[in-house]
């Protein structure tokens, strides 16, 4: 099972742990989407920048 994950807010303000996390999600801009695979490591990074994403 995978799930789609959307930027949906900017990180203008942000601290830097959760700017690195949507690096690593390869989320950039607002509005960019992708697919990642339903794992532990994942889910905790979707938490992690869960006010700027949403996922499903």
């Amino acid at each position: 099972m995978s799930n789609i994950v959307v930027r949906v807010r900017s990180d203008v303000g942000v601290e830097r742990s959760i700017k690195e996390t949507l690096h690593m999600l390869n989320l950039t801009k607002v509005n960019h989407a992708v697919i990642i695979p339903d794992n532990p490591q994942y889910k905790g990074m979707l938490q992690k920048a869960k006010d700027y994403i949403t996922w499903g």
